[in-house]
């Protein structure tokens, strides 16, 4: 029956001394186990070593945008993970256990141990499963199968705070841990080398620099050219007084355009009436000034007066009155004569002023053309002025980044480097796995606590009635008398 009361210590009491000779069992063959675990498994040695990232310099930045002054670049979280990636790479691992032999590059001992004759079944079996299900992919060639193990037996940590990675390497055979410890900073150091190698950079940045030099050398020689040939003094000034000078003469034109056609209405007005009416004089305002129409008027007054005194006493038939009229109609013909000089001087003056507009168009025009071209040799002097900064300034860059490659490469040779091993790799003489003590201590703590719990797990998964009261529960009937077992 399932536990139903625990109301004191002595019902847990009675429990486990229910089932004492089971837990003690467990008890003794967790112990047994892992102590067996600890005498039969192989021991596990590790060889270390650290790598201290220190800060770079330009020199060793082969592309970088922008010029900037400060020599030492300080290291960053990325600048230690990238090494990291680069130590534990699928390049550096191959050529370690290429370098090494069969026998040097195994980690494992061929002496097969208990613990791993009763494992290898199992993980032979397990992985099988696992491939005929298509969960992992089997590693086709040996070369895989090392560079997989040593990449698991590898250990690396960073220390942010000092720019040290640390680095651990595990394996059953304490020689060949250590000497592929040793063998694999050596890889990672030339691999590291040829990753950041600027050999074939220097080359790059000499025949660039070289390409633009000639490239400067021609659009400087093609500017001097262009500038001797145009007489180039300064565009922007140049242009601008033109423009200067095509606004001054088209307001002049506009003046003058408005002029010319106000005239040409005027005489044209004037002609119109003088044409329709030949007995009447018509004058402008201008034509008012002239000397000589002006006297003519003058003259024309008091013989209007006067023929307008004697209108009272003589008819417009009689002798005085048409003399007077002969003088008047002489008079008007007179001013009529100079009206049309002076229209004719009028038709001349517009003639001269069409003469002028169609000049000053001309010279408009002219100008525009100037202007156009002084824009169009502007933009090509620009061209050239960008393509002589640009080469100038492309020629002393890659100049410089050769001079830079020269140098970091120079630093490469003599191992100079930003990254350098601060401590040797060793090997420690005791072995890390199995620890013994850490065992027994699990085993007996493991054993007390699986003794201390199957008593209880034993007794909720029994059904065997044991006591009236579990009779009571079962079948919700009183029981009247039990009987002891008889010996």
């Amino acid at each position: 029956m399932a536990i139903t009361k625990l109301e004191s210590s002595k019902d847990y009491l009675r429990i486990w001394f229910l089932w004492k000779r089971q837990a003690i069992i467990v008890f003794w063959v967790i112990v047994l186990l892992v102590m067996a675990y600890a005498y039969t498994a192989k021991a596990v040695y590790e060889s270390n070593a650290e790598l201290l990232v220190m800060a770079k310099t330009r020199e060793g930045e082969v592309i970088s945008a922008g010029e900037d002054e400060r020599r030492v670049v300080p290291i960053t979280e990325n600048d230690i993970y990238t090494e990291i990636e680069i130590l534990t790479s699928h390049s550096v691992l191959a050529n370690t256990v290429k370098s090494l032999n069969a026998d040097q590059s195994s980690l494992s001992d061929s002496k097969k141990s208990i613990v791993s004759l009763v494992l290898t079944p199992i993980k032979m079996t397990g992985s099988a499963i696992l491939r005929a299900l298509r969960l992992t992919s089997d590693q086709s060639s040996e070369l895989e199968k090392r560079v997989s193990k040593l990449k698991d037996s590898l250990i690396i940590s960073p220390v942010i705070d000092s720019n040290i990675i640390t680095i651990a390497l595990h394996g059953e055979v304490p020689r060949n841990t250590f000497t592929i410890l040793q063998t694999l900073l050596d890889k990672y150091f030339e691999h590291r080398s040829r990753v950041f190698s600027q050999r074939e950079g220097m080359h790059f940045f000499n025949d660039q620099a070289t390409d633009f030099r000639t490239r400067l050398q021609e659009a400087e020689r093609k500017l001097k050219s262009f500038e001797f040939s145009q007489n180039i003094v300064n565009f922007g000034e140049q242009i601008f007084t033109e423009i200067e000078l095509l606004a001054k003469l088209t307001e002049e034109l506009k003046m003058l355009e408005v002029s010319y056609a106000q005239n040409c209405a005027r005489i044209s007005m004037l002609q119109l009436k003088m044409s329709a009416d030949t007995t009447r004089v018509y004058l402008t305002r201008d034509m008012r000034r002239i000397p000589a129409i002006l006297e003519l008027e003058k003259g024309l007054v008091p013989v209007l007066i006067e023929r307008s005194g004697i209108s009272g006493g003589f008819t417009k038939g009689s002798r005085e009155f048409k003399i007077i009229d002969q003088q008047i109609d002489m008079l008007r013909s007179e001013i009529r004569f100079e009206v049309e000089k002076a229209i004719r001087t009028e038709e001349l003056e517009i003639e001269s002023m069409r003469i002028k507009i169609l000049s000053l168009k001309e010279k408009i025009a002219q100008l525009r053309s100037n202007v156009c071209e002084l824009n169009q040799k502007g933009r090509t002097h620009q061209d050239l002025t960008r393509k002589v900064v640009l080469y100038r300034k492309n020629f002393s860059l890659y100049e410089n980044k050769a001079e830079e490659s020269k140098v970091f490469n120079r630093k490469s040779e003599r191992r100079l480097a930003n990254v350098s091993v601060s401590s040797e790799p060793t090997l420690l003489q005791k072995p890390i796995a199995p620890k013994r003590g850490s065992l027994l201590m699990l085993a007996l703590v493991s054993g007390l606590a699986a003794a201390l719990a199957l008593p209880f797990l034993l007794e909720v998964i029994d059904n065997k009635l044991k006591s009236a009261d579990d009779v009571e529960a079962l079948v919700k009937l009183p029981v009247i008398c039990s009987f002891n077992d008889i010996k």
